[in-house]
């Protein structure tokens, strides 16, 4: 007779949820005190087809001699020998929602889970303009629409994102939306200069070629790569055109991006949801949810105005100043920001004062004559962004 024995580790507990907000720093405690070696593993957000968290790597390790962390994680040591085992995460974006396991000479003693607090966005638009929806493509989302006129508050499931394909279910929005999947290498620097390859992976077939010159490009700065229909793919990266001589950096397989260690905290899949010919019907709430743990990720807020008009649209050479123009008088606070980052605040005006980032300007004496213009000083690549003004109080 043949025996199988079949061992199944369960948690000691339900993951603990950690809740931070958008590229802000998170500490995943753990108080327990560890004379042997103490090892943070981190887990891909995603599931396995066998419905199991799948192993990422070591994040941080202590012993009782010192630690060692890897780029954006970090232990204290001092901390490890008086029993505080705690994780922090210096940055954290999308691709550090995951699940996270402190082990104690290979015991797992604390599990945390960690999620980013919904994006929230008030949009004010024009009508016949569009709304773009942009967000990271780790897990399969659906995309609601509320209406603010709706006194049910009944929800309307315009998307579904998922693999295979993507459901269209909203018919009134069918011919208006579209939607479109991109892959960003951010942080490029000059060694990223080179000639980068999509290839479907079922059959070879090269779905596009790139080449890139990061000397060109601001350092830091992010490049984006359109990619064609969902498919499953390779992106293969080579200094020269000799696709032979290519070295694959990444497997593309919809929410899954596996990439090579040197690639792998630099490189995200997003996608971009569009809708077009806006209506003064849509005027609402739209919500982007994580099918899979339900959680929030994006609301955007949006108010349709009837009347029809095009965003003003600034160019400038590299390294030059602009202005971006508004007159309009306002009692209250006038705050300018970025349209995908609400709280970075670039600059604000009161009745009393004005406050500026560096790079930033607005005049205080212009303020009080309605002239709520910003000007931008030295624009950079880093710079080019949709600009959004706040008004408390207009008059």
């Amino acid at each position: 007779m043949l025996l199988l024995q079949i061992s199944v580790i369960l948690p000691q507990e339900i993951p603990r949820i950690i809740k931070v907000y958008l590229h802000d720093a998170a500490t995943l405690p753990c108080n327990q005190t560890c004379s042997d070696q103490v090892t943070w593993i981190g887990y891909r957000s995603h599931v396995t087809w066998f419905g199991y968290p799948k192993a990422d790597d070591i994040l941080a390790q202590c012993d009782q001699t010192s630690c060692q962390s890897k780029e954006g994680f970090h232990m204290s040591h001092d901390q490890y020998l008086k029993g505080d085992l705690s994780l922090t995460i210096t940055d954290v974006d999308y691709t550090k929602t995951a699940w996270y396991t402190c082990e104690c000479d290979r015991v797992r003693i604390c599990d945390m889970s960690l999620h980013l607090e919904p994006l929230s966005l008030a949009i004010p638009v024009n009508k016949g303009q569009s709304l773009t929806m942009d967000m990271p493509v780790l897990k399969p989302v659906e995309v609601f629409f509320t209406s603010i006129g709706d006194a049910s508050s009944n929800r309307v499931r315009l998307y579904i994102i998922g693999r295979p394909t993507i459901y269209d279910i909203g018919n009134e929005y069918k011919n208006r939306m579209s939607f479109s999947f991109s892959l960003q290498l951010r942080q490029l620097k000059e060694s990223d200069s080179g000639v980068y390859t999509i290839q479907n992976a079922q059959n070879d077939e090269i779905l596009a070629r790139v080449n890139v010159n990061a000397s060109s490009v601001q350092p830091g700065e992010t490049m984006t790569l359109q990619l064609p229909l969902p498919l499953i793919m390779f992106v293969s990266f080579n200094k020269s055109d000799e696709i032979s001589n290519s070295v694959r950096i990444c497997t593309i397989s919809w929410f899954y991006t596996k990439c090579i260690s040197e690639y792998e905290r630099t490189v995200l899949l997003s996608l971009s949801l569009q809708l077009k010919d806006l209506k003064e019907s849509d005027s609402g709430i739209y919500t982007i949810r994580d099918i899979w743990n339900d959680d929030v990720i994006a609301t955007y807020t949006v108010t349709v105005n009837g009347v029809s008009r095009v965003s003003q649209s600034v160019e400038v050479k590299l390294n030059e100043n602009t202005t971006l123009t508004c007159n309009k008088m306002c009692s209250g606070l006038v705050i300018w920001t970025v349209f995908h980052k609400p709280g970075d605040i670039l600059a604000q005006c009161n009745q009393t004062s004005c406050q500026s980032k560096e790079g930033f300007h607005m005049s205080h004496d212009q303020y009080l004559k309605g002239n709520l213009s910003l000007t931008i000083t030295g624009v950079d690549y880093t710079k080019r962004a949709v600009s959004v003004m706040v008004l408390t109080s207009v008059m």
